[in-house]
């Protein structure tokens, strides 16, 4: 996790502050560590996993969160962290953990679409981006702009290019796909979390783009009234500019 991304984490349980204890580094990065909540009475720790900070619920995340404490359950022992956490109450869980399967198993088996294809490639995806957002290099560079639902990082790559401090937040575990994809920006840091509970401060934006993930969302959800309520009440609050495969906003 690159140094600078810290200062705009939050707790995706109670929004709190996170501090970062590294475990291991390189080049003055965290490839593995532990995010603790600066909220005593919230507790939540997050894993640093191969650079990426997977600030989803535990459920989100079983599998990894079990290997990581296997790995270092003295130093988690040892911060008092090892503890029965409590899951939050989520009408969307079920529906989180599909898409977490089914967009992870997308973006880990087709971790370089839209990058080396002989149609489908860069020039071709930064074209459809530029036409999509409207976002020219100006209203990128050296801006702090979040791309909601990344993907395996296609369109982040051509914000990145232009000059934004980026944010590449998935839900799913094709994350490791979009910082490996990604490797070469030091302006990048990949997240695994969660849009209905973006784990940073309120904000903290100056250009926040999303394709297609909000929608996904809609859809799945088969009507369920909640779920347009929160989609149209975290873009209304957060969103400089939003753009999807269909309007929500």
């Amino acid at each position: 996790m690159k140094d600078w991304a810290l200062i705009y984490l939050r707790c995706e349980t109670c929004g709190a502050q996170l501090t970062n204890e590294s475990i291991r580094t390189a080049a003055g990065d965290t490839t593995e560590g532990i995010l603790i909540c600066d909220d005593v009475l919230c507790g939540a720790w997050y894993p640093i996993i191969r650079g990426i900070p997977r600030l989803v619920t535990e459920n989100l995340r079983t599998e990894l969160t079990a290997e990581f404490i296997d790995e270092h359950s003295n130093v988690l022992r040892f911060k008092g962290l090892l503890t029965d956490s409590e899951q939050r109450d989520d009408h969307l869980h079920q529906l989180k953990e599909h898409i977490n399967k089914h967009f992870g198993f997308e973006w880990i088996e087709y971790s370089r679409f839209g990058w080396d294809d002989p149609v489908y490639n860069l020039q071709n995806a930064e074209e459809i981006f530029r036409a999509k957002s409207l976002l020219n290099n100006e209203a990128l560079a050296n801006k702090l702009v979040l791309d909601a639902g990344c993907g395996n990082g296609r369109y982040s790559y051509s914000a990145a290019k232009s000059g934004a401090q980026l944010f590449s937040l998935e839900l799913g575990d094709g994350v490791d796909s979009t910082a490996e994809n990604l490797a070469e920006f030091p302006n990048v840091q990949v997240v695994q979390g969660d849009i209905f509970h973006a784990p940073f401060a309120d904000n903290t934006f100056d250009v926040i783009y999303s394709n297609r993930r909000v929608d996904a969302y809609g859809r799945r959800a088969k009507g369920d009234p909640k779920v347009g309520q929160q989609i149209e009440n975290r873009w209304l609050d957060v969103s400089s500019c939003v753009w999807s495969r269909k309007p929500i906003l």
